[in-house]
């Protein structure tokens, strides 16, 4: 899924700048993450929902021989990710605020169906664009974000497969201006009894899906 959507997302992000380093940094990991003892700073892993758009280089090594690598268009001393381009989680520094939905502020999103195929996205305002006569789909994503942060969850724990139609599950890769390396995941499934949810993969929190959302993905996955 991740590979097939790097392309389409890096549009986006094509305004931030890229910090590179030279050799790899030796680190200490610990029990939630790791130090650089060259630079004093301490990295701790970002929540579930949090991944790179793109790896970059190398950019450090344990002692166990685990790589954490730059993510393109994020300052390394801020945040790096792990050396796996299907599963990028992402470390920042001890000093950088917890990523969540409210902090996050999402512009733009892009769908993908049962976590395989790229069906949809949601284009962001022109502000953020730079194309006045471009589609506006920024209402979309500020529904999403606003029913996680302004809604109460409906379920408060993952929900397990005897209670999803596993026949339709969509991924929600929001994409941010204040953090253009990284995208943050939000997944719709739908009850068996036809109900639509959102739930943030940092909690594990459901919510009851906007309509409107839940019309487009239905539109976009037809």
């Amino acid at each position: 899924m991740f590979k097939k959507i790097i392309t389409i997302i890096l549009c986006i992000c094509a305004c931030a700048a890229f910090v590179s380093c030279s050799d790899v940094v030796d680190v200490k990991s610990n029990e939630y993450g790791f130090d650089d003892a060259e630079t004093g700073i301490g990295y701790v892993m970002c929540g579930k929902a949090v991944f790179a758009i793109k790896v970059g280089k190398v950019y450090a090594e344990d002692e166990r021989g685990n790589e954490y690598c730059e993510i393109q268009h994020e300052d390394p001393t801020r945040f790096l990710c792990a050396n796996d381009t299907d599963l990028p989680y992402v470390y920042r520094a001890k000093d950088e605020p917890e990523i969540t939905m409210e902090n996050f502020n999402p512009v733009a999103a892009f769908l993908s169906l049962n976590g395989e195929t790229v069906i949809d996205q949601f284009t962001a305002e022109p502000i953020y664009t730079g194309d006045e006569n471009a589609q506006d789909d920024s209402e979309y994503t500020y529904a999403i974000r606003d029913a996680i942060n302004n809604s109460d969850p409906v379920l408060e724990t993952a929900p397990s497969s005897s209670e999803m139609n596993t026949s339709f599950t969509a991924f929600i890769m929001l994409v941010s201006k204040d953090y253009p390396g990284l995208y943050y995941d939000v997944v719709f499934w739908r009850d068996l009894n036809g109900v639509n949810y959102i739930m943030d993969k940092n909690t594990n929190f459901s919510y009851l899906c906007p309509y409107k959302v839940t019309a487009r993905l239905w539109e976009s996955a037809q």
